[in-house]
C-alpha cells in the first residue's frame, strides 16, 4: 500500500543518516483520541542504536522535516495525516522542553506503540521509573480496549486510506543482548 511505502521511505531516509534500524512489523489500529471518525492508522516502531543518534532536538527536527517532505499538515490534533513521526525514546534520556518530551508522554497509553515495542524488545521491556513492562501496560483497561493488530508484509490493507499513517520512530532504547 502507499501508506506502508511511505513508512518504509521515512525509515530509509532516517537510516541513511543514523545507520541500520531494527524495525517492527506493521500494525493497524483504530484512531485513538478526540477524532474517532477517520480511517484506521498503519503504525510501526523503528529503533536505532543510541550512539548513532543526534541530540533529541536534532532528531525531532529531522522527523519533522521528513513529515513535511511527505506533505504533513498539522490541521487538527489527532486528525488524519500522511505521516506522523514521533520521537518515543532517546537513549534512555528524559527531556521536557517546548515542543519536545522524551519519553513520549502518551506512549504508555497507546497499543499501537506498545505492541511493536514488545515485538522488538520483549515482554519485559520498560522505559521509566514506574517499572511497568510493555506487557503490563498492554493489559491496562484503557489500552486493552484499543484495536491494534499486526498485519503481514504486503497484506491488503482494507480500510486504511491515504492520510492515515502513523509511525513511532527513532526509538533508541538499548535492545537486550
Amino acid at each position: 500500500s502507499m501508506v506502508a511505502e511511505r513508512i518504509a521511505a521515512a525509515i530509509q531516509s532516517i537510516s541513511e543518516r543514523w545507520g541500520a534500524a531494527l524495525v517492527s512489523s506493521h500494525y493497524v489500529s483504530a484512531p485513538v483520541g478526540p477524532i474517532a471518525d477517520q480511517p484506521d492508522f498503519l503504525n510501526a516502531v523503528a529503533a536505532w542504536w543510541p550512539e548513532q543518534l543526534p541530540s533529541p532536538e536534532e532528531a525531532l527536527a529531522l522527523l519533522q522535516e521528513l513529515e513535511q517532505e511527505h506533505g504533513r499538515e498539522r490541521i487538527l490534533v489527532g486528525g488524519a495525516r500522511t505521516l506522523d513521526l514521533d520521537l518515543l525514546l532517546h537513549a534512555r534520556q528524559s527531556r521536557s522542553s517546548q515542543g519536545l518530551q522524551v519519553p513520549h508522554p502518551r506512549m504508555g497509553e497507546r497499543a499501537f506503540v506498545l505492541a511493536p515495542l514488545r515485538e522488538l524488545f520483549g515482554d519485559e521491556f520498560c522505559w521509566d521509573v514506574s517499572l511497568q513492562t510493555v506487557t503490563d501496560r498492554l493489559c491496562e483497561p484503557l489500552v486493552a480496549k484499543q484495536e491494534c493488530r499486526m498485519v503481514a508484509p504486503g497484506a491488503a490493507l482494507a480500510g486504511v486510506t491515504i492520510g492515515a499513517a502513523s509511525i513511532g520512530s527513532a526509538t533508541a532504547a538499548e535492545p537486550d543482548d
